[in-house]
Formats: C-alpha cells, structure tokens, sequence
C-alpha cells in the first residue's frame, strides 16, 4: 500500500506500522471466550509507541515549517530592505549630482561675469599702450626730422629727398598688413 510506504519514508523501517497490520493482526483467543488481554496490551502499546512517534514528527516537521516560513519572511523583508536602501542611495547621489551640477553652473557663470570684467581691463591697458606707440612715433619722428635736418646741412641739400622720406615712415611698429586698431 502507498500508505505503508510513507508510514516508512517519515518514520523509518523500524516504526514502521501499517494499517494492513492493524487489520490482519489476530489475537488468539483465550479458552474462556475472548481474546487474550496480555496480546492485546501489546499490540495497544505498540501502536500507541508509533502513533507517539508519528505525533512527534509531525510536531517536529511543524515546527521546522514555520522556521522556514519564518526565514522566507526574514529574507524577503532583508530583500525589500536592501532593495530600498539602493534606492535611497540611487535617490541621494542624484541629488548629490544634481547639486554638484548646479554648483558647477553657478561656477561657470561666475567666471562668465569675471570674464566679462576682464576685457574692459585689458581695453584700459591697450589704450594706455597706444598712447605709448603714439609719444614714441612722434618722438622718433622728430628725432628723424633732426637728423635729416643735419645730414641735409653736411651735405648741401643735394640729398634732402631722400633723406625726408626716411624721415617720415608711414607707421612705425606696424607690421605690413595691420591696421592701427589692431596693434599693440
């Protein structure tokens, strides 16, 4: 019988009593009509041996059924917990990016109005260089002018020409090609 196996897959070979054995067990019968009670004893103890055994297991598997009932919820709440937890630490490093994102655009747009300082700077200190360019073109002019001036008186006048067109260069400390705005 299926029963029978089971009996013995939970309990083992040794306890093993099945309901056929129950059935087919005969008491003889005393000589004075019934059944002999030192038999039946037995039998009685024997059955209630491994209904005891069987009641323990029963217990036993019980028991360790809630304890693993017990640990599928501990786990599954670890589970719900960590997954949380790397949410909340997705969540605050967004946040944290987002904020480092905004400190950095703040930088930038104060670097941008520095920036925008700086050239009305360098437009006072260019301006201050061509006044410079200018004193030194008219003195190097003059200077040229006195030279020729005294070369022409050496010489006769016979070479003024020449000398007066040295004496007045067009833009002096310009490169070919480079306007007057451009110069430095």
């Amino acid at each position: 019988m299926r029963k029978d196996k089971l009996v013995s897959e939970v309990l083992g070979d040794e306890a093993v009593l099945t309901p056929s054995d129950m059935y087919s067990q005969e008491f003889r019968r005393a000589i004075i009509g019934g059944y002999r009670p030192q038999e039946v004893d037995a039998f009685l103890e024997r059955v209630a041996d491994v209904v005891e055994r069987i009641n323990r297991r029963v217990a036993e598997l019980k028991a360790q059924q809630e304890e693993a009932r017990r640990m599928e919820e501990t786990l599954r709440n670890a589970l719900v917990t960590s997954q949380q937890l790397g949410e909340n630490i997705i969540d605050s490093a967004k946040r944290e990016a987002e904020t480092l994102i905004a400190a950095a655009k703040a930088e930038k747009e104060r670097m941008l109005l520095q920036a925008g300082k700086l050239p009305e700077s360098l437009a006072l200190e260019v301006a201050r260089l061509r006044e410079q360019r200018d004193r030194l073109r008219v003195e190097i002019q003059s200077i040229l002018a006195a030279h020729a001036e005294l070369l022409s008186a050496q010489t006769g006048g016979g070479e003024t020409d020449r000398i007066e067109v040295a004496a007045a260069p067009p833009e002096i400390g310009l490169a070919q090609g480079d306007d007057e705005e451009g110069a430095v």
